[in-house]
This record gives C-alpha cells, structure tokens and sequence, in this order.
C-alpha cells in the first residue's frame, strides 16, 4: 500500500503486516495523489507544487526518465492529476 502525506513523503506500507516497507522522499510539496501501473512496476505520484514522479517498485528509486519512458504504460487506475 502506499500513502502520500502532507510532509512531502510517501509511505510504502504492508497492510497485511501493518509494517513500514519504505519511505519515499522528492517531492517539494505535499503528495496529493498516487497510481499504480497495471503489473504493479511502477508508482506514479503528483505533488501540490505540480510534480509528476515515477518510482520503480523493485528498488524503490525515482525514474528520472520515467514519464517519459512509460507515457505508453498502462495504469490500474487514473486519480493522478499530472501525466502523459
């Protein structure tokens, strides 16, 4: 599970454990929303100071190529407000 918080960071949780996996730090302002892409690879998060980042879920690093790289990926769902 992952969860966007006003201090700019996004919590990477085991819901079935109710453990912290990870923390994920970048963006300058708050996170407002999150989407998975449809194999579970990559996670796309937009900010309040208008950011869009990609974040590889196997080492948990940001793309900086990513929205380029994945403008053809396919998501779970779009609640993003920022993407291609």
């Amino acid at each position: 599970m992952a969860i966007g918080s006003n201090d700019k960071v996004i919590f990477i949780v085991d819901a079935n454990k109710n453990q912290k996996i990870q923390s994920l730090r970048g963006h300058q302002g708050p996170v407002l929303k999150l989407n998975w892409d449809m194999n579970s690879k990559y996670l796309m998060s937009n900010s309040l100071s208008g950011e869009m980042f990609i974040w590889e879920t196997t080492s948990w690093k940001q793309l900086p190529k990513g929205p380029q790289m994945l403008k053809e990926e396919l998501w779970y769902e779009w609640t993003c407000l920022f993407g291609w």
